[in-house]
């Protein structure tokens, strides 16, 4: 066929077709008494745990849809979260959050903010109602604290699945908690 033809258009293209467009697809538990997955050589009910398939991530069968933001400043000098220098505290900031719908948070840190003994920035002394944070990972465990106080607390918000906070940094895991308001 000769390359420099224009394509033929006499007959439209039809999109796709399914012979049920209700099918939801495949049923990705099957058979719950059977599905398991083997973390760290250990057998884990699917029904029971948070897993992943393509691009859903589910909590038993439940599908999850994180709505996160990122918040600074335990990977800057100050090893505090950034904001909390007018005053508000940590625990109001979460609370917000979650009322706004926001679900999942990502908070950088640095190896001071992990390590004892890294002083942090002076103004952010008073940034949790639990007592003062000197160091960056005084910062680090009083939020992961206050997520997990938070989450013991009932809620009338809407949000789902409260504020989940997420540490991370290059070649380490992630440490978590779910924060309800």
């Amino acid at each position: 066929p000769d390359s420099s033809a224009p394509p033929d258009t006499s007959t439209p293209p039809t999109p796709d077709t399914h012979e049920d467009e209700t099918d939801p697809g495949p049923d990705l538990l099957g058979d719950e008494a059977d599905l398991l997955d083997l973390i760290y050589g250990v057998d884990v009910p699917r029904t029971s745990s948070w897993w992943v398939d393509e691009t859903t991530l589910y909590r038993g069968r439940d599908p999850v849809r994180l709505v996160g933001l990122n918040w600074f400043g335990l990977e800057t000098p100050d090893r505090a979260l950034h904001g909390t220098w007018f005053g508000r505290s940590v625990e109001s900031f979460l609370a917000e959050l979650a009322s706004l719908g926001f679900n999942a948070l990502r908070i950088p840190v640095s190896p001071q903010s992990i390590h004892p003994g890294f002083p942090s920035a002076a103004w952010s002394h008073d940034a949790y109602t639990s007592g003062p944070a000197t160091t960056g990972r005084e910062h680090l465990e009083r939020l992961l604290a206050a997520a997990s106080v938070s989450r013991q607390r009932p809620t009338s918000t809407t949000s789902p699945g409260g504020v989940r906070a997420i540490s991370s940094r290059t070649g380490a895991s992630p440490a978590a908690r779910t924060v309800k308001p």
